[in-house]
């Protein structure tokens, strides 16, 4: 066997080729839609190139007024006996906003804190009528040591007359003593009436003595009297301070008992009336407010909680948009605020009570709402009241903007990212 010197593919490609070289025909309409598709590649890679893309953070928030509001607590439980308040009234500071009574009875019907303060009000009496008495028995201890002093002063002068006296009477017995003394001398007399002189001169002397003794005890004694008269008032003033001490307890604990027969919850401030939940007969719970007051003619501002990751570009005269939850922005748009204020530290969720749910530290940043309601061409294109306006405690999602890029570096920040880690 042999094989031929040409291949077969040959022979029939020469055999063809009497019929003309084959040409590839292309239509016009793909020579465009390929010239298109190419334009439309480099437009996209110029826009994806120079097209900037905001970097957003989306927060949470709430509207307060600029004035603050003050919460109402009742301070005390009882039954709600008649409410003077309602929902948008103004009141000012002082003002009677609801009268509560003690709601706690005996088995008769009679309220306990009535009963209590009966017996109070007879200790209070009695009290009173202590004072009295201790002051009357102060003021007659203090007369009688008066009038002791007073007698033991003339007292005194007699014993001073009469010690006087013993000294004389000694000093002429010694002169008697004297002569007597001559006189045994001489002879003249015998020694037994020498020792009588003598004796009676003794004797005179010992009651002398006695007689200074006396005196200094009763100097003394007046010394005693004069001192107990000086720390009678002092006495009188301890024993007056625990009667009054006691007076004054006794005065507080009325008090409360009054109070709580019926007692009154004021306005700590002026202001309009809003979320009064209380009505008559309700069971007053000190932990739950009773209403809150609003200052009167005051602006509304949101308040923003930003997270650290969007702090970066936030500062005093910063523009954000606000969604409120009441007016969806799909049928009501956006809303602009103007950033005032950035705090500085940061607020940790464990240590505050935040009306949006926070889970992380956060900044509280303050802004101006430019409209405190929907406008009117808005309210009336959406078949709304002009009455549809912003309220206190309206919570938002404002968008935050953190940054700038391009299509592009978002296509390519995973090779940017590789290059990193190279």
């Amino acid at each position: 066997m042999f094989s031929a010197l040409f291949r077969q593919e040959v022979l029939s490609a020469r055999h063809e080729s009497r019929f003309g070289q084959a040409v590839f025909f292309q239509p016009p309409t793909v020579r465009w839609m390929v010239f298109f598709l190419i334009v439309v590649f480099v437009s996209f890679l110029i826009f994806a190139a120079n097209a900037a893309l905001k970097q957003t953070v989306r927060v949470r928030g709430y509207l307060t007024p600029t004035g603050g509001e003050v919460k109402v607590y009742g301070g005390k439980s009882g039954v709600v006996t008649e409410v003077f308040v309602d929902d948008g009234d103004v009141v000012k500071a002082g003002d009677i906003l609801v009268s509560l009574a003690d709601p706690q009875y005996d088995h008769e019907g009679r309220a306990k804190a009535g009963l209590v303060l009966q017996q109070i009000d007879g200790q209070l009496q009695q009290l009173a009528r202590r004072q009295a008495v201790v002051s009357s028995r102060f003021d007659a201890q203090a007369g009688q040591l008066r009038q002791q002093i007073q007698g033991m002063q003339i007292t005194l002068q007699l014993l001073k007359d009469e010690q006087q006296i013993r000294h004389q009477r000694v000093a002429l017995s010694g002169h008697d003593l004297d002569a007597t003394r001559r006189l045994r001398t001489s002879r003249a007399i015998s020694e037994h009436e020498y020792r009588q002189v003598a004796s009676s001169l003794f004797l005179l002397q010992q009651q002398a003595k006695a007689g200074e003794l006396a005196i200094a005890a009763h100097l003394q004694a007046m010394a005693d009297a004069r001192q107990q008269l000086k720390v009678l008032p002092l006495h009188a003033k301890e024993e007056k301070l625990q009667l009054d001490s006691t007076l004054s307890q006794l005065r507080a604990r009325r008090h409360e008992l009054r109070s709580q027969l019926g007692f009154t919850i004021t306005a700590p401030r002026d202001g309009i009336v809003s979320n009064m939940v209380t009505h008559r007969g309700d069971i007053m719970d000190t932990r739950q407010p009773l209403l809150t007051l609003l200052e009167a003619d005051s602006e509304l501002e949101a308040w923003l909680y930003l997270p650290s990751r969007a702090l970066a570009d936030i500062e005093a005269g910063s523009q954000v948009m606000i969604s409120y939850d009441a007016y969806p922005h799909q049928t009501y748009g956006s809303f602009p605020a103007r950033v005032y204020s950035v705090a500085d530290s940061a607020m940790d969720p464990r240590e505050f009570l935040f009306p949006v749910d926070i889970r992380e530290p956060v900044y509280l940043v303050r802004a101006h709402i430019d409209d405190q309601g929907l406008g009117e061409g808005l309210g009336e294109g959406l078949g709304k009241s002009s009455a549809n306006r912003f309220r206190p405690g309206m919570q938002f999602t404002a968008d935050i903007v953190t940054g700038e890029h391009t299509i592009l570096d978002t296509l390519t920040s995973p090779l940017s990212g590789l290059r990193r880690r190279l």
